[in-house]
Formats: structure tokens, sequence, C-alpha cells
């Protein structure tokens, strides 16, 4: 056999022959999202290790999603959530990985231990000193009796008193913002809402009525007052909110919130039916007369069915934001 031959044969076998390859690994994703108990720490500064398998970190929403090895039946998770006082409350154990990999698997974060007793020691103490002050106790007696209170808490539970204290301070802030917020958003929800009656029945007889056009005045002034209230507050229930609750979300609740009262109900609502007054005023006065004043009375009553109409769906609105955002803070 030639050289070139011999080549070509060794050629042949070579080819002929299968060099077994290792197949790369197969992976799957594993898709979750973090639920945050009210309160907590942002999801931004959150971690998720997935076992040995690497870490994910949350969106906005809490969503996230990892690539795991294909077979795997389970996995343990941790979740590092930058506050030692919040902690991965489920699942404490591996969960089985879906075979559905749409599937979304929920992974709450919520108060620790100590965090929650300290959190419920501080709103018994509130009421507690609430309670006694009720009572006729004199000052002196009731931190007496808060001061026991405390160390004997502390005795049995092991958390120390300086995050008993800085739980009862946080407790009492919110308690005098909350009911302040409460009742500023009230106000207001309620003056507006006079406003579009008014409007609705007062209107029409303002025009040829000194006491009618009075009485919807009355109920400007009064929504006037409420707005100022709420406006010049504003800056404080939002630094009160973000200090005291430090829960992001909530306070871009309440920013959102007050934008809204502030600016749609304010300025698109409630506004353009001030804008009218003057034109009452001339027709009551009889500065405007005639047909022109018939014109101008028809125009002005067909402006005002259409924003009152509108404001009552923006107040709508706002009372369905307002409950939402009183809800997570007193709930927190």
């Amino acid at each position: 056999m030639t050289l070139h031959g011999l080549v070509a044969t060794l050629a042949g076998l070579v080819l002929a022959y299968t060099v077994p390859v290792r197949a790369q690994a197969q992976t799957v994703v594993f898709r979750g999202r973090i639920v945050v108990a009210a309160g907590g720490p942002p999801l931004r500064q959150m971690t998720v290790r997935l076992d040995r398998f690497g870490t994910a970190t949350p969106n906005d929403g809490g969503f996230f999603s990892a690539a795991i090895p294909s077979g795997t039946q389970s996995i343990r998770i941790q979740v590092a959530t930058g506050n030692p006082r919040w902690m991965l409350r489920y699942p404490t154990s591996a969960v089985a990985v879906p075979r559905d990999t749409s599937f979304v698997t929920d992974i709450i974060v919520g108060p620790s231990l100590d965090e929650t007793l300290s959190r419920d020691f501080a709103s018994s103490v509130t009421r507690l000193g609430a309670s006694l002050r009720s009572a006729g106790a004199a000052d002196s007696q009731i931190i007496a009796a808060i001061n026991a209170l405390r160390r004997e808490f502390s005795t049995r539970t092991n958390v120390r008193i300086d995050e008993l204290r800085d739980a009862e301070k946080l407790s009492g802030e919110r308690a005098k913002i909350y009911p302040e917020l409460s009742s500023a958003l009230e106000r207001f929800m309620i003056r507006a809402n006079n406003i579009t009656i008014a409007f609705q029945y007062l209107l029409e007889p303002s025009f040829g009525s000194d006491s009618a056009f009075a009485q919807l005045l009355r109920a400007i002034t009064e929504y006037n007052a409420a707005f100022e209230a709420l406006k010049t507050g504003r800056a404080g229930f939002e630094d009160g909110v973000a200090a005291n609750w430090q829960n992001p979300a909530a306070t871009s609740d309440l920013r959102a919130v007050l934008d809204y009262a502030l600016g749609d109900i304010h300025a698109i609502g409630v506004l353009p039916l001030n804008d009218v007054l003057p034109d009452v005023r001339r027709i009551l006065t009889g500065r405007l007369s005639g047909r022109e004043a018939q014109a101008r009375r028809a125009e002005v009553m067909a402006s005002v069915r259409l924003s009152v109409t509108a404001l009552r769906a923006r107040l709508d609105e706002l009372e369905r934001r307002k409950i939402r955002v009183l809800g997570t803070l007193q709930s927190s």
C-alpha cells in the first residue's frame, strides 16, 4: 500500500469513529416574587440566593428569575434583606421546583421576631399610657409603670431595652402623625364634596338671590381653608411618614394622593368652578342683564354641570386612594 493510500485509510477510520462529547448541562428558569410585609425595606436592596446556583435581584415589582440546572427537584432560598430586623418568613425550608417554568413562587419577607415583639410592646405601651392618663394618673406614675413593664418584658423576651425604647418612640410619632393626616384628608374631602353639592343646588338661585350666593361663597371659603391646611401640612406629613413608617411604597403612595388632591382636585376640578363666580355676581347685581345675561347664565349652568360631574368622579378616585394609603399606614 502506498503512503497516500495509508493516509486515506487512516483518515477514513478517524472519521468513522464517533468520539463521545460530554453534553452541555441543560438549565431551566426558576421564577419567584418577593412579597414584603407593610413597612419593610425596599426591594431594590434585597438579594435572593438560590442554593449554590447563584443570586438574583428582584425588580420593582418583586419579581426575579434565575437559571438552575434541569432536573433540580427542590431548592433552598435565602434572602438578604439589607435590614437585620427583616427576614425571610417563607419558605423556611427547600421548595419544590415547579415543572411549569412560567409558575411564580412567592417568597415572603417580614419582620423578625424581635421586631414583631418590639412593635407589639410599643403599641401596648402607647395604649397603656393613654389609659392611665385618662384615669388621672400622674406623669411620674405613668413613667414608673412603663419602666417596670419594659424591664420585665426585656427580661422575658431578651429584646434589648434600647430597642423597646426606639419602638416606643416610633409608635408615639405614628400615633401623632396618623390622626392629623387622616383628619386633614377627610376635612378636604368633605369640603370638596360640599362644593359639588353647593354648585348643584345653589348656583341657579344665586343668579337672583343674595342669600343663595352667600351660601355658595361660604362653601368655597370653607373649602379654601381645608385646602390651605392640607397644602401647608403636606411637607410635614410626607416627612413624618418617610421617617416613622420607613416604608418607601407608602411614602410614594401618600405623595401621589396629595398630588392628586392638590393638583387634579383643586387645580382641575375646583378652580374652574371658582372662575364662574364673577359672572354670577354680575348677573345678580344687575351689571349684566337682558339677553346677554340670559345667554351667559345658560353657558355658566352648562359649564358647571360638566365640571361638577367631573369633580365627583375625581373625588371618588381620591377616596379610593385615600383609603388605600391610610389603611397601609394604620396596619404597619
